[in-house]
């Protein structure tokens, strides 16, 4: 079933107030939705390459333990790990075939925090492996010789387009503060970004948290010098990008000076996992990489679940894509909302229902209706194209 209404109202970027976040590639809940979908991809390309199919796994109940550490000016040191837990299903034998699913996890974890978390020493990771073989009735959705799969659950996925600005502005400067070019200029910044903005009206109202890194930093003076260097590359970027209005930016509120250690936002490794703030798959950013408070929001973590039979994974990526896609083939169109519902058991080709809703000045005619129809049918033909595109890694969570 395909609904297609037209809304009245007016898009989002003419309310007068709108709030967005983006938690960024530090961030431990960030830092749970990147290592499933790094787990997920590379347990599917294993498992294609050993059998020829993606075999069932779901790696999206990862929790992230924070460590402890000792911090000073100039330096300091882990007191205990940071601790990963990778939990739920995998396939670990296939026939006589058995799958190195541990050996995966481990490595993939690994090169995960080598890659991203330029300041964090590995010993100082500690990766427990919780994940069982999935039910019978689940795993054996997989056996079928179809090229599509059935849906493994009953879900919604749901998407939008285009951004708004605040929501691209939100989107660019966490990954301006997180760009190998900003942190050349500035090795002493942490990964663990986060970013929530606020525009009132045509106000951009930004409040930022990164930490620093204490091995660079040689006392308090020293802390604000460096604080106000990046205040200044941080409003030149703003001020360049959002030419709509005035600019507040608030930069790791509880900065305190003459504070000492207690009035600055130091770490030895760049997140606050190391011994502030614990994460979990599925709180942080939606598959589109923001958490768009105004916006509807599906309840389903996105990262690592599988790429061809998982609705929660499949459908909120193909609704934003189809949501984008609808935008970009016709005229006049402010706003696109998706709604993908599946069924568990039917093909993932067929969802129950396809609800979409379409914000325009313009009256709409039958044949508008019927052309956006074909298109989500058409699109919906080719999603096992789709899920190739995800199982590759081009398409992922942003």
């Amino acid at each position: 079933m395909i609904k297609i209404e037209k809304i009245e109202g007016v898009p989002l970027e003419s309310y007068d107030i709108e709030i967005v976040e983006r938690k960024g590639l530090g961030h431990p809940d960030t830092i749970c939705d990147l290592l499933a979908e790094k787990i997920s991809y590379k347990l599917s390309k294993t498992y294609t390459n050993l059998t020829g199919r993606v075999l069932h796994h779901n790696i999206d109940k990862i929790l992230l333990s924070a460590g402890k550490t000792e911090k000073r000016f100039g330096g300091g040191q882990f007191l205990k790990p940071i601790k990963i837990f990778v939990g739920d299903r995998a396939t670990y034998f296939y026939g006589d075939i058995e799958i190195p699913v541990k050996k995966l996890v481990i490595s993939s974890v690994n090169e995960w925090f080598k890659k991203n978390i330029r300041n964090l020493d590995i010993k100082n990771i500690e990766t427990n492996i919780l994940l069982s073989e999935g039910s019978e009735e689940l795993t054996s959705i997989f056996e079928t010789k179809k090229n599509l799969l059935p849906s493994n659950d009953t879900s919604v996925g749901i998407g939008y387009y285009p951004l708004t600005s605040l929501e691209n502005i939100t989107l660019q400067l966490e990954k301006f503060l997180n760009s190998n070019d900003f942190k050349k200029v500035h090795p002493y910044t942490g990964e663990d970004v986060k970013v929530m903005s606020l525009r009132d009206k045509n106000d951009l109202h930004i409040t930022i948290a990164m930490p620093f890194i204490s091995k660079y930093v040689k006392d308090e003076k020293h802390y604000f010098k460096l604080k106000d260097s990046v205040y200044k590359d941080i409003q030149k970027f703003l001020t360049k990008n959002w030419e709509k209005g005035k600019v507040k930016i608030i930069f790791n509120a509880l900065d305190k000076e003459k504070a000492g250690l207690n009035g600055v936002y130091l770490t030895l490794s760049g997140t606050s996992a190391e011994d502030a703030d614990s994460g979990e798959v599925g709180r942080g950013n939606r598959a589109n990489g923001l958490i768009s408070f105004m916006r509807p929001l599906g309840s389903e973590a996105v990262a690592g679940k599988n790429p061809v039979s998982h609705i929660g994974k499949i459908y909120n990526l193909f609704a934003f894509y189809l949501a984008e896609k609808i935008y970009k083939n016709f005229e006049n169109l402010k706003e696109v909302y998706v709604y993908l519902l599946s069924k568990i058991g039917s093909p993932i080709n067929k969802p129950q229902c396809i609800y979409i809703k379409v914000l325009t000045e313009k009256n709409l005619s039958k044949n508008f209706y019927q052309k956006i129809n074909s298109l989500a049918q058409r699109e919906f033909h080719n999603i096992d194209t789709f899920c190739k595109k995800i199982i590759s890694g081009k398409i992922s969570i942003k």
